[in-house]
């Protein structure tokens, strides 16, 4: 009788040691769960950048992920950055930009989901219509080779310079085969293209950049790139950062059909968004 109740008890004991290891083990993994995952991105002060991003932090909040925005003063840090894991996402630039900046550099760069079109278009502080450009008329367009090319094309579809064939978005000031009003090129930093506007007869920047000059794609430009998918904004990791949970849940964050009502009601005199 004595021994059957030490049996009684040690298989007590032991249940109830089982019970608490396997409560203190849920909790752990209750608590892991539960805890805040951080995930940090570049972006740059060109709307609607920030605000989309901002929209998005508010919404992850909800899923235990504060997404850090951090500001980059050009457009060099936030790809090298990514790059080299001192961030996880950048989101600041079309797919050309930073393929351009991926085979510059070799850089480990990934276009994780693709957002709204900005707005591509010619500005004139003097004339109303593209085709009244005077002969020998001061052009200024961004220096960097994507958006540079996308310049050079736009002027191609107005018919005031013609381009080497197939050359597509890879093109520069040495694949004009004509140019019959001898248009004077003046190739800035994008960031300047706003700032050399008033002393341009026609500055080409994006919708991003226009509201340094006090501009409006949709009402101030006097011509429009069609849409072109080619130029979406893309969300941008590496493939170490894409693979994470958070990341993934982000990038859906970034991609959802609010977000996309969002933009299109606050921001389409600058930018499109079609369902793709």
């Amino acid at each position: 009788m004595k021994l059957k109740s030490l049996l009684t008890a040690v298989l007590t004991a032991s249940i109830g040691f089982g019970l608490t290891g396997c409560s203190k083990q849920e909790k752990t993994v209750s608590s892991e769960s539960s805890k805040t995952k951080v995930v940090t991105l570049l972006t740059r002060d060109n709307p609607p950048y920030p605000q989309v991003a901002e929209y998005v932090r508010d919404k992850v909040k909800n899923q235990n992920i504060e997404l850090k925005i951090k500001y980059a003063n050009d457009g060099l840090i936030p790809n090298k950055s990514v790059a080299e894991n001192e961030a996880d996402l950048n989101y600041f630039q079309h797919k050309y930009y930073m393929q351009s900046a991926k085979e510059l550099n070799n850089w480990d760069l990934v276009a994780i989901a693709s957002t709204f079109n900005g707005m591509f278009g010619a500005y004139s502080p003097k004339y109303k219509n593209i085709n009244d450009l005077p002969d020998k008329a001061k052009i200024v367009f961004p220096s960097d080779p994507s958006n540079g090319g996308r310049a050079l094309n736009l002027l191609a579809r107005a018919k005031l310079i013609e381009l080497k064939p197939n050359t597509g978005a890879k093109i520069s000031l040495k694949d004009i085969t004509a140019n019959p009003k001898n248009l004077q090129f003046l190739e800035v930093e994008h960031a300047l293209v706003p700032v050399s506007f008033q002393d341009s007869d026609l500055a080409i920047m994006a919708g991003a950049y226009t509201i340094h000059a006090d501009l409006i794609p949709k009402s101030d430009s006097i011509y429009l790139e069609q849409d072109n998918q080619e130029y979406d904004s893309v969300l941008v990791s590496n493939s170490k950062a894409a693979q994470r949970p958070e990341v993934e849940l982000v990038k859906e964050a970034f991609i959802a059909e609010d977000t996309r009502e969002f933009v299109l009601k606050n921001y389409a005199d600058t930018v499109t968004w079609p369902k793709r």
